[in-house]
């Protein structure tokens, strides 16, 4: 009785109980669909390739035939394509060619000709001789990790065992002088080197350079010409410095973000670009025994540069204070945004304080992603993440036809936890060049990645990307005066580094510090005082451009003492310098001892007081062009009283 009198009252309620349920499910469907969830989508990857050849310079470098496979393992990465880069960055214009090219006509006019470790191992027979002929009519040969068949050059007879160089040990055989000598033996190196006997320093030995309490580098004279043995793989040791030295027996880093994948991070010292510092001191005794010109760093004559960028990825007006500051004080920024938050008329805001635009690459670390939502009207239950790609298309119809996107930025600096996978997809998105590795945290600030000049990054077959990467040295609040006025000063004194400065545009919302605020502002008269170019990154990658694409060569005459240079010079156009951005030509200031006695550009007298001196060397002013500076060395003085007598 009691269970019919029960089902009549839910017979009774079930239109009642239905309408509960539709209704509820009418709410959580519509809580559901009103909350938008986000799939990720992944960006597209694109691979390195190799860059046109060459066919003019004083110095040649021979790159492998064909690409490798692609490296598990730092040990299996082909590095030669790290030479190229040191080269861009140290002389600008050099030559380039295939193993297969070399022929006596490629190596004529040479002054240096640089062997990799992987072109040393496959190079045939014929290409030995060839080289061995150059060497003996007074080349100069750069041979990475020699094998038993380049005995008759390398004469370095090794134990027959691979190790893996850690560290500089000596540099004695250098013969530098000052702070350099103790900045490289803190140099950390990456990769195998060729076991050897002990040799004797240079000048009683052969020795120039001692890795691990081994041979490093090794002179041998053959004839008129020297060969220079490096027994480590000097190519993998920078490129590890710049790009990152991942785990051991992998391509893959111990954390997500630039800052903490480099194993570098604890190992260097913040003030001192070791890269930088390793590649010139070798080269510079390499080539000591002939004077070698090149392009210079930067600009006319100075002695750095200083580029102030704005990280906007959520607060561009923000950014905008920064940048009107700036101008104010005679300065200019670059502004990396996300591309949802950048409108036409904050476009025109940027423009206004000359302020110039790159993306900020969104990674959903301190706000959300960029994204495409899919639904009705408030109903927008699936949302799609932006690739790479689309956000760069997104921002760059934003910007006139007359200022193409060209820059980029990862947010906060998170990379894939491996090699190259980043790069490889801001290539592929069409960035031009990224700055995004460099320090994040606020007791963090310096070269953590062993240099603060462009380079172009290696993908896992050691081909580069179409991209440079600019580190930047400081971040947010690691920004102050007297840490800025420490990089500006070795920058102006000898280190000459590009040194890009990171300010995210809420950096007073998050940690407000005067500090910060008052290095900014002075940033821009502290680099005009310590000679550095102040410059937007857009100026920056059109001056390495033309750099890159003019051409320098020279002959030199022993006898006469005579350094003959033959510049084609590029330029390009500059909101900084009124004139544009001019690659300037730079040589040695002395030779066999003896200083310039008379310089001529174009057939007329140059001044020597009036040339710039930075460093060891002059650095002429020649502009767009064709031109022919000729260097006349002085005669040692125990020649110069030996014929005055003579002639009494």
């Amino acid at each position: 009785m009691a269970s019919r009198t029960r089902n009549s009252v839910l017979y009774a309620l079930r239109w009642d109980i239905a309408a509960i349920a539709i209704l509820t499910f009418l709410v959580v469907t519509y809580d559901w669909l009103s909350q938008t969830r986000v799939r990720e989508t992944p960006s597209e990857l694109t691979a390195g390739s190799r860059p046109p050849d060459r066919t003019e310079g004083d110095i040649l470098l021979l790159l492998p035939d064909t690409p490798s496979a692609e490296a598990n393992h730092i040990n299996e990465l082909d590095c030669s394509y790290s030479w190229f880069n040191t080269l861009w960055q140290e002389y600008g214009s050099f030559a380039t060619a295939l193993t297969r090219d070399l022929s006596p006509e490629i190596l004529a006019g040479r002054t240096l000709v640089i062997v990799p470790a992987r072109v040393a191992r496959d190079m045939p027979a014929n290409g030995v001789r060839a080289l061995e002929s150059f060497v003996k009519r007074g080349g100069k040969l750069i041979v990475e990790r020699p094998n038993e068949q380049w005995t008759s050059l390398a004469s370095v007879f090794t134990t027959g065992k691979d190790r893996h160089a850690r560290q500089i040990t000596s540099v004695e055989g250098l013969e530098l002088r000052g702070s350099i000598r103790d900045d490289l033996l803190t140099v950390p190196l990456t990769g195998l080197m060729t076991a050897a006997p002990d040799m004797e320093p240079y000048p009683d030995g052969p020795l120039l350079l001692e890795v691990d309490g081994q041979a490093g580098i090794v002179r041998q004279e053959i004839e008129k010409g020297e060969v220079f043995s490096f027994l480590y793989n000097h190519g993998c040791a920078t490129l590890a410095l710049q790009q990152g030295r991942p785990a051991a027996e992998s391509m893959t880093f111990k954390g997500s973000s630039a800052a903490e994948r480099s194993i570098h991070v604890e190992e260097l010292s913040n003030r001192i670009p070791h890269a930088d510092l390793l590649d010139r001191a070798i080269l510079r005794r390499v080539t000591r025994d002939r004077p070698t010109p090149r392009f210079w760093y930067f600009p006319s004559t100075f002695s750095g540069a200083m580029i102030m960028t704005l990280d906007a990825p959520e607060d561009f007006a923000s950014a905008l204070s920064f940048a009107d500051l700036a101008k104010k004080r005679e300065g200019a920024t670059t502004i990396y945004v996300a591309a949802d938050r950048l409108d036409d008329t904050q476009a025109a805001l940027a423009r206004k304080t000359g302020a110039e635009i790159g993306l900020s690459w969104v990674r959903g670390v301190n706000r959300p992603f960029v994204t495409e939502s899919v639904g009705i009207g408030g109903l927008r239950p699936v949302a799609t993440e932006l690739d790479l790609n689309a956000q760069f298309t997104r921002l760059n119809l934003t910007l006139p036809d007359s200022e193409p996107l060209r820059l980029g930025r990862v947010e906060e600096s998170m990379m894939q936890p491996d090699w190259a996978s980043t790069f490889r997809q801001l290539a592929a998105a069409r960035v031009r060049m990224s700055s995004t590795l460099g320090p994040t945290k606020r007791d963090q600030w310096g070269y953590l990645f062993g240099t603060g000049f462009p380079f172009y990054p290696l993908d896992d077959r050691g081909l580069p990307l179409p991209m440079l990467e600019s580190p930047f040295v400081m971040s947010g609040a690691s920004l102050s005066r007297p840490r800025l006025e420490s990089l500006l000063g070795r920058s102006e004194g000898g280190d000459f580094q590009v040194l890009v400065l990171s300010i995210p545009s809420d950096v007073m919302a998050r940690a407000p510090s005067a500090g910060v605020l008052l290095a900014f502002k002075d940033a821009f008269d502290l680099a005009r005082k310590h000679d550095h170019w102040v410059a937007q990154h857009g100026e920056l990658l059109d001056f390495l451009s033309v750099r890159r694409r003019s051409v320098l060569t020279s002959q030199f005459s022993k006898e006469q003492r005579k350094l003959t240079i033959s510049a084609n010079v590029l330029g390009a156009r500059s909101i900084s310098i009124e004139s544009g951005s001019i690659p300037s030509v730079a040589f040695p200031k002395t030779w066999d001892g003896e200083g310039v006695e008379v310089v001529e550009l174009d057939g007329e007298p140059v001044d020597l007081r009036k040339l710039a001196q930075r460093g060891s060397e002059y650095v002429v002013e020649v502009g767009i062009g064709r031109h022919v500076l000729m260097v006349q060395y002085a005669e040692p003085k125990a020649l110069k009283i030996d014929e005055e007598a003579a002639n009494e």
